[in-house]
């Protein structure tokens, strides 16, 4: 739709001039209409814009009078994706002498869409921002993440205030506007995480539900760091604890409401004292209550105690500079795994928020190298367990789950670069990749050991086929990286095909619509694995500029059907606390058109909530709407 307004008080008589190029093209032609308009008046045309292939387009909207002056005119970039599944390969690690890895992009890829990034890390600044995109592109509607996406801003925060703005990358506007921009991030998340508080003291998962332990303490630990960097008020802290002492009980230890955040077996309790105690030890209070946790952990170990929660029991230990700290940690590194010049931890055990496989692997190691660092202990473990961390880093920027990044980011702020100038060469195919930042020499990058804070990209175009990318190092640098090959399949590939754990489906009732009709649809999933499969997101899609009403996920959310939802310009998405063994959900909803056109609906996804890969996803179809 495009808006031609007269703010005169006589007639206006205009031609309306359409354009486009690249990716896209006007349905009918490129041609000049002709709007007569009332004095103060306006008149909205739709002008009909055709995908024509994958890459950029731009369209201008122009008014010139009879005599072809130009009165007013807009433009728009359009990125078109291809309509299809996107695949990707990340590999991602430390630099140190050098980097060299094949990427395949099989022959079925859709044309245009193969393309590779490199992503260079510096420093501790850039391994922040990052995660923090990381994090943004992740679901956010519940208090752990939103209170989680504040940690990377903390970070920035913390650096800018130790580096002289005049040696910030870009100078002293640069420092202030990152600043300005992390300082902002952090308040708004401020604002946010102060929804989810009870009266009582107590935060809960969603606005409005009970408030429990382990989210609780989280909220503490969060709060009190970001204290260190924005006002916060000093009661909201106390409130928490207070509402946590409360339920401490007699031996020191808490229990935690939820079974999916408390462990397995003896684990329970001692995991979510853990927790509690960490929370307490940040805020420096409750030093009674402290101490009698710190005795029911020293007193509770046991040789079944999973790797998750030794390592977090670890950090409480070194923290509180217990004795028995070096004790935990020596049976830590008894556990650990090394494969090349990684170590890890193989259990995959729940983590408090749910996460399993290689998502709890890397919660769980990064745990246990910020403690190993911390206590500065073990330190033959610290470079192949950094190694494994930094190798995790998922194709978006952060390590799939909100906790797996924060503590990743937190352990990796402990590597240094060597004093002076390093140089690195990027090339992939055997040629130099571009600069996407700006007009460097391509391919070339120098990072300075004091100022080696913004991360740079690197990115090119690629055809089918075998290409080596190769990362030379001037220097064994702590320089972290991450390169991403991408490319998209037809749906009808093998490639596209999903998994065996969930059984997802789309039954829309209409495929030519009426506009500003309700439509119904209807998506449904099954969990078939004989496990439950805890905390679920399913994201229903919906066509452009839909009218979608929120009553009828509000009337899911009072049934106890889903947590909480969120509508989104492509989708709606459910927070589902869980699927029991060969159990299905359905969901019926609609939407009405709002405008006329064809278009290929989103696909319909449904992921773990804290576990996002593999992810499940299926063709939305065609729609005509008219």
């Amino acid at each position: 739709p495009a808006t031609l307004v007269n703010a005169t008080d006589g007639p206006l008589t205009a031609l309306l001039e359409s354009k486009a190029s690249g990716a896209l093209s006007v349905v009918g032609g490129e041609q000049a209409v002709e709007l007569k308009l009332a004095p103060r008046s306006r008149q909205v045309i739709v002008v009909s814009v055709r995908a024509q292939g994958v890459g950029e387009g731009k369209l201008s909207v122009s008014a010139f009078t009879k005599d072809k002056v130009l009165l007013d005119g807009e433009q728009r970039k359009v990125s078109v994706a291809a309509n299809g599944r996107t695949l990707s390969e990340t590999l991602s690690g430390i630099v140190q002498e050098g980097v060299r890895h094949v990427f395949e992009i099989p022959a079925q890829a859709i044309a245009k869409t193969p393309s590779a990034e490199v992503m260079i890390y510096p420093g501790t600044v850039a391994d922040a921002i990052e995660g923090l995109q990381g994090m943004l592109r992740m679901p956010n509607g519940c208090f752990e993440q939103t209170s989680s996406i504040n940690y990377p801003n903390t970070m920035v925060l913390q650096v800018l205030e130790k580096t002289k703005p005049q040696d910030w990358p870009g100078g002293a506007t640069a420092w202030e506007q990152t600043r300005s921009e992390a300082k902002n991030f952090i308040h708004l998340g401020y604002q946010r995480m102060l929804t989810f508080q009870n009266p009582n003291g107590g935060f809960a998962l969603y606005p409005g539900q009970e408030p429990e332990v382990m989210l609780t303490a989280y909220g503490v630990i969060q709060l009190k760091a970001m204290s260190e960097v924005h006002p916060v008020d000093e009661q909201v802290i106390a409130r928490a604890v207070q509402w946590l002492s409360g339920l401490q009980a007699a031996d020191g230890s808490w229990t935690s409401e939820r079974q999916r955040w408390s462990g397995n077996g003896s684990d329970a309790s001692l995991r979510t004292t853990a927790f509690v105690a960490l929370g307490m030890l940040r805020a420096n209070s409750a030093a009674e209550q402290l101490k009698r946790a710190l005795g029911f952990i020293e007193r509770s170990l046991v040789a079944n105690t999973t790797e998750n929660t030794m390592a977090l029991v670890a950090n409480v230990l070194v923290e509180a500079k217990s004795a028995q700290a070096g004790q935990v940690l020596k049976r830590l590194a008894e556990r650990i795994s090394g494969e090349g010049d990684k170590a890890f931890f193989k259990e995959t055990t729940g983590t408090w928020m749910g996460s399993g496989g290689e998502y709890a692997r890397l919660e769980t190691t990064a745990m246990a190298a910020n403690a190993f660092l911390l206590a500065q202990r073990h330190n033959e473990l610290w470079t192949p367990m950094l190694n494994y961390i930094a190798a995790g880093r998922a194709s978006w920027g952060g390590w799939g789950s909100t906790q797996a990044t924060v503590w990743a980011l937190t352990a990796m702020q402990h590597l240094r670069a060597p004093a002076g100038m390093t140089e690195l060469q990027i090339r992939l195919g055997n040629k130099p990749m571009s600069w996407a930042q700006g007009d460097a020499a391509p391919g070339s990058l120098l990072i300075d050991s004091d100022v080696g804070l913004v991360s740079t990209l690197y990115e090119a175009g690629l055809e089918g086929g075998k290409l080596a990318l190769d990362i030379a190092s001037s220097e064994n640098t702590p320089t972290q990286f991450r390169a991403t090959a991408e490319y998209a399949v037809a749906w009808s590939s093998p490639l596209a095909k999903n998994g065996a754990e969930f059984a997802l489906s789309l039954t829309v009732a209409k495929r030519t619509m009426d506009l500003r009709a309700m439509q119904a649809v209807s998506v449904q999933l099954r969990n078939t694995t004989a496990e439950r499969q805890d905390t679920l997101i399913l994201e229903l899609p919906i066509a452009p500029a839909a009218f979608v009403p929120r009553d009828q996920f509000e009337a899911l959310v009072t049934a106890g059907k889903v947590d909480s939802f969120e509508i989104l310009p492509t989708h709606i998405r459910l927070y589902v606390s869980g699927l029991a063994p060969g159990q299905s959900m359905r969901i019926d909803y609609g939407f009405a058109p709002m405008i006329v056109g064809e278009v290929a609906l989103p696909p319909a996804r449904a992921y773990r909530f804290y576990t996002p890969r593999p992810l499940y996803e299926i063709d939305g179809g065609a729609l005509i709407m008219r």
